[in-house]
């Protein structure tokens, strides 16, 4: 069943210092204390019904459903070395709804303008953005809808690796998904369509698109994929991740993000089907014109993804470390 509403979450990660430290390399303030006093600002800006912020460097994070912006402690991002007043941190959103009264958008906007207030935003190669994304009614994903998010995975991957910088590719916390599946790499869109629609299960399909890397391969090793689908198992939160995003430094960049993750899974479960994608390009271009086609006036803001598109056009191979490149099935 197509899906135009979502349940949203977005995880940024982000290197931040104090604009009254950030022009000299004089010794900050503890992470934590620093950390302390970001979370005490925001607040202080922040009436209702804009989400609080709770800190949470250790990262425990509530069950669902979470109303806070949680700012947390993020051990993958890298400081500049030169920099002690330079902090890597991530800021984790409360479950957001993707709807035409936009509050969303006006959550993250507000969330952006108060950072910026205290703090010098800048991001590296090793900071990235992650959107999550669930049905908004609260019912699980249905294997169809999930089985046209796959196929038109595939189908776009080489234009996603237009649109994200360099560093965003091959990127080994968020690796391909055709490349990184024994049962996909090596294979024709044509056959790997088949190998995703033969898949009896949303377990199954889960095992195609992100299979174990090895017998001893948890779930944080094997989350690191362009899109990560292990949330959909029994006792996880019910997402599809999108995890190839980069480091944003405002909230224009992050609102476009989201957008085009939104977008393009909104289209996928419409027009994902072997037929349908069939009539798009597999380039930066095709990808436009099949979110285009999915938009739905006053609940999509395509106007966002102007950032993301200009000048961008083509298609680029998918490419991968030697260590994370599947073998093939025999």
């Amino acid at each position: 069943m197509p899906v135009a509403r979502f349940r949203i979450g977005i995880e940024v990660e982000l290197l931040l210092s104090s604009k009254k430290t950030s022009g000299n390399n004089e010794p900050g303030l503890d992470k934590a204390t620093f950390a302390a006093g970001l979370t005490t600002s925001y607040n202080k800006k922040t009436e209702p019904p804009l989400p609080r912020m709770a800190l949470n460097l250790q990262g425990k994070i509530q069950a669902q459903p979470r109303s806070e912006w949680n700012l947390v402690d993020d051990s993958a991002v890298t400081p500049d070395k030169e920099r002690s007043n330079q902090y890597a941190l991530e800021i984790v959103s409360p479950i957001l709804e993707y709807g035409t009264e936009f509050q969303w958008s006006r959550a993250v906007t507000h969330l952006w303008d108060c950072i910026a207030t205290d703090c010098v935003i800048e991001t590296n190669d090793t900071c990235a953005t992650h959107v999550h994304l669930s049905p908004l009614n609260g019912t699980p994903w249905d294997i169809e809808s999930l089985k046209s998010i796959c196929r038109s995975i595939i189908h776009f991957e080489g234009a996603f690796e237009v649109l994200v910088p360099p560093g965003r590719r091959g990127n080994r916390f968020s690796q391909n998904n055709r490349l990184g599946s024994p049962s996909l790499i090596e294979r024709s869109d044509q056959e790997c369509y088949r190998k995703i629609g033969d898949c009896p299960d949303i377990a199954t399909l889960i095992s195609v698109m992100q299979p174990r890397t090895s017998a001893s391969s948890g779930y944080q090793l094997r989350k690191y994929r362009a899109w990560n689908f292990l949330n959909l198992f029994p006792a996880y939160p019910g997402t599809i991740e999108f995890r190839q995003g980069p480091g944003v430094i405002d909230s224009s960049g992050c609102l476009a993000w989201v957008e085009l993750v939104v977008s393009f899974v909104q289209a996928a479960t419409q027009r994902g089907s072997v037929k349908s994608l069939q009539g798009y390009a597999r380039t930066v271009e095709g990808l436009k014109t099949f979110i285009d086609a999915a938009s739905v006036p006053g609940l999509n803001q395509p106007k966002l993804l102007t950032s993301i598109f200009e000048n961008k056009s083509g298609y680029l191979e998918p490419t991968c470390h030697d260590d994370d490149r599947a073998k093939p099935e025999r």
